[in-house]
C-alpha cells in the first residue's frame, strides 16, 4: 500500500512544508487524517461535499488514483494541465499495470515490452532507463579504464563523445545499443559506460508530482460527486 507501506520514501509537500513523510507505525492513523486535512480543498473545495468516518479514506483513495493516473499516463501526449478529475469509482479497482502478477514474473522477467506497463508512461520510461545496463561494475570497470585512458591522451575529445553532456535525445539514442560483442573501440567501451551511469542514476530517482487545484469555473463540470457518509 502507498500510503501505509512506503517502500520509496514517499514524502508529501504543501507549500513547501512537510505534511507527510515515513513515521512510526504508532502515529500513522493520526497521520492519514491530518494528510487528509490538508489535501480536501484539492479534490473537494465545496464545503460539506464529503464528511464523516469516510472522509480520510475518501480523500486518500483520490490521492492514490490521482498519482497512479499520473504515473501510466503517455508523457508524450499527456501536457501539464491536461489531466481532468476523475471519480476513482470510475478507475481501475486494481493496477493492471503491475508486473508483480505470478504470471508476469515468470513470463517478462527482464523484458520491458511485457512488463504489463503501458508504452510511453513515466513508470515506462524509467524502467527503460533502469534496464540499460548489461554488465555489472565487474564488467564495466575495465571498459572504463580505456575510456579513461583515451581521453588521458585525447583530452578534447571528451565534448565530441559527450561525457559532460549535453544529455539530449541524441545521447540517449546511442545507449539503445544492445550489443554485448566487444569490439575493442572506443565507442563500444564508451556506450556501456554511459549505460552503466545511465541505469543506475534511474534506479536511484526520485519521482517528484505537483498538484496545483483549478479554479472553481474550471473544475466544476470535471469535479466527481461524492456521497456524504449520511446519504450512503
Amino acid at each position: 500500500n502507498l500510503l501505509y507501506e512506503a517502500q520509496n520514501n514517499l514524502k508529501i509537500f504543501k507549500n513547501g512544508e512537510l505534511i507527510y513523510g515515513c513515521k512510526d507505525n504508532e502515529d500513522s492513523l493520526s497521520d492519514l487524517n491530518e494528510l487528509a486535512c490538508h489535501l480536501k480543498p484539492f479534490f473537494f473545495p465545496s464545503n460539506g461535499l464529503v464528511s464523516g468516518p469516510h472522509c480520510t479514506r475518501t480523500i486518500l483513495k483520490e490521492l492514490i488514483h490521482v498519482i497512479t493516473t499520473i504515473l501510466l499516463s503517455n508523457t508524450d501526449t499527456c501536457k501539464a494541465g491536461d489531466l481532468k478529475t476523475v471519480p476513482s469509482s470510475q478507475g481501475r479497482s486494481y493496477c493492471e499495470a503491475s508486473a508483480f502478477s505470478k504470471e508476469l514474473g515468470r513470463n517478462a522477467k527482464n523484458k520491458i515490452e511485457t512488463s504489463g506497463l503501458p508504452r510511453g508512461c513515466l513508470l515506462y520510461k524509467t524502467l527503460q532507463a533502469q534496464m540499460l545496463d548489461t554488465l555489472d561494475i565487474e564488467g564495466v570497470y575495465p571498459l572504463y579504464n580505456r575510456v579513461e585512458q583515451y581521453l588521458e591522451e585525447f583530452p578534447k575529445e571528451r565534448n565530441v563523445l559527450q561525457i559532460d553532456g549535453p544529455y539530449n535525445e541524441s545521447f540517449y539514442e546511442k545507449l539503445l545499443d544492445r550489443s554485448s560483442e566487444d569490439d575493442g573501440t572506443i565507442a563500444y567501451a564508451l556506450t556501456k559506460v554511459q549505460q552503466y551511469r545511465v541505469a543506475m542514476t534511474a534506479k536511484d530517482c526520485s519521482i517528484m508530482i505537483v498538484l496545483s487545484p483549478c479554479q472553481q469555473d474550471e473544475c466544476s463540470e470535471q469535479r466527481p460527486v461524492v456521497l456524504t457518509s449520511k446519504s450512503r
